[in-house]
């Protein structure tokens, strides 16, 4: 795909994005020179900030969810731990753990290369990373206090 081209898939991918979140009235802060979207969910306990961005080089859209902490150095190798085991019992989606900073990631991916990407799956990678950093945000967190250990 000439370059040409594949800026115009990348910006139609974008506007299909921000028309999927103007299908909720979310609101959310876009930066068209990258392409990208950041907003925020409340979960049932902690707070959840996304990320979508469409990566015009690989062709693909990216939405990742920063846990809002980092892990304790005492508490990291339990992390890596419990991110991997977490990981593992995933369909779509993953947790990123960086052990030198502690941060954990849920990353969610969708290609667009010789294909077009609705408004639903849009939805559905929202949907579905929030109902997975919703589900295992407090359990890492708890981890990070010492409140549970990778055994539970």
């Amino acid at each position: 795909m000439s370059e040409v081209n594949n800026t115009e898939k990348a910006n139609e991918i974008f506007e299909t994005l921000c028309a999927a979140l103007d299908s909720r009235g979310w609101h959310y802060e876009k930066d068209e020179s990258v392409p990208l979207v950041h907003f925020s969910l409340q979960g049932e306990d902690i707070p959840m900030k996304m990320i979508i961005a469409v990566d015009q080089k690989r062709q693909v859209v990216r939405l990742l969810s920063r846990l809002p902490f980092t892990m304790d150095e005492e508490h990291r190798i339990d992390g890596a731990i419990a991110t991997c085991a977490v990981t593992s019992k995933l369909v779509n989606g993953c947790f990123d753990f960086d052990i030198l900073e502690g941060s954990i990631t849920f990353r969610l991916t969708a290609s667009y290369r010789e294909s077009r990407l609705g408004k639903g799956l849009f939805l559905y990678m929202v949907d579905c990373a929030a109902a997975m950093v919703d589900d295992y945000n407090d359990q890492f967190l708890a981890l990070n206090k010492g409140r549970i250990d990778v055994g539970a």
